[in-house]
């Protein structure tokens, strides 16, 4: 469904959602590749899949600059992606 270099990119998103805390030893949530959880989730929901699939390509271009602020503003400008984004991440973070 996505290739490994879109795969890291959602990753480096979901670093961003839940960052790691390096003192307490919790991973971030790509650290934890939560992306691998989302991923299967949108095999089964087109939906999933077509909102989260257009956050990865329009964040490919800025690949190498994903930061809070890149986030922010996706967020901005994806607010019903990104909120579908959000709550996956939550979901797969907190399950594992």
């Amino acid at each position: 469904m996505f290739t490994p270099g879109e795969k890291k990119i959602l990753n480096k998103i979901l670093d961003q959602l839940i960052p790691a805390n390096e003192q307490k030893k919790i991973p971030g949530a790509g650290r934890l590749d939560v992306g691998a959880f989302i991923i299967e989730r949108m095999a089964k929901n087109l939906a999933l899949k077509d909102k989260i699939t257009k956050i990865v390509f329009i964040a490919q271009s800025e690949a190498d600059k994903i930061s809070p602020s890149f986030v922010r503003h996706l967020e901005k400008n994806n607010p019903d992606e990104f909120s579908l984004l959000l709550t996956e991440t939550y979901m797969g973070y907190y399950s594992r």
